[in-house]
């Protein structure tokens, strides 16, 4: 008689752990779009002939000085990003960004361009690259989703 409570507990320990590994395991796969890249690459970029216009450069009236300003704006309040670096060459600007996953604290390299754009205003390009693994599961695309549309808010 003594064993069965014991086996009983275990087993609903087990039971509960199952539902809690596959409920993790749903929510990391929820987070996958495109499930023929998300597997084996781990770097996105903002680049104009993307088929996701929402990884397409930003274009802006703004100098690129003042867009670097509204791109630190941006970044301030998003939760888990910081800034690494910044340099100006020329009339171009350069930004590093490291942005760290909430669960697992892996680091993302987020590099920031931006360049006049022909004529007046400027162009603002990324790159998103994971330091491990050989898939993101999507994330660094959706890193640039996020900087864009933090930095968009900032100019509208």
């Amino acid at each position: 008689m003594r064993g069965k409570p014991k086996r009983m507990n275990i087993l609903i320990v087990l039971g509960i752990g199952i539902v809690a590994l596959l409920a993790a395991a749903a929510a990391v796969l929820s987070q996958v779009e495109d499930w023929s890249r998300d597997f084996r690459t781990n770097f996105a970029a903002i680049e104009p002939d993307v088929t996701d216009e929402r990884l397409r450069p930003l274009r802006t009236s703004l100098a690129p000085a003042a867009l670097a300003e509204r791109v630190e704006t941006a970044i301030k309040p998003l939760a888990n990003w910081r800034l690494q670096s910044g340099e100006g060459a020329g009339d171009s600007i350069k930004m590093h960004f490291v942005r760290s996953t909430a669960l697992w604290r892996f680091k993302d390299d987020i590099r920031v361009t931006i360049t006049p754009a022909s004529g007046s205003g400027s162009v603002l390009t990324a790159t998103s690259q994971s330091r491990v693994g050989k898939g993101d599961l999507g994330q660094n695309p959706r890193n640039l989703r996020e900087l864009l549309a933090a930095v968009r808010r900032t100019i509208e």
